[in-house]
């Protein structure tokens, strides 16, 4: 390896986390939507959770896959910027488990 000395300042372990966290909620958002999209209302599997995703829920320069938590921190994320709702919380799903949009549709990054 080759070490160059520089004057760039190099991103806090917050700043860099917060950037993981912010691809992995596009990530996982982006799912839950390409996922069911051209499906009917009727069968979209629109509750999701952590193992819905299999190997699509990984960073794409990488292969690696986000973790159990990693996705379930991110669906705690997505919920409070109101793009999803878990289960317990949606009064019409009967269901303990899973999270779905809130709007079926195509999330901007400035949304999440």
């Amino acid at each position: 390896g080759l070490l160059i000395e520089t004057d760039e300042v190099i991103a806090d372990s917050q700043e860099a986390m917060q950037a993981i966290n912010n691809a992995v909620d596009k990530k996982i958002a982006g799912l839950m939507y390409s996922m069911d999209v051209g499906k009917t209302e009727k069968d979209r599997d629109i509750w999701y959770t952590a193992g819905s995703f299999k190997h699509h829920a990984s960073f794409n320069i990488s292969g690696k896959e986000f973790s159990r938590t990693a996705i379930n921190n991110s669906f705690k994320r997505l919920e409070a910027a109101n793009v999803l709702v878990h289960a317990k919380r949606d009064k019409d799903s009967g269901k303990l488990q899973g999270c779905r949009l809130i709007e079926f549709r195509e999330y901007f990054d400035y949304e999440l």
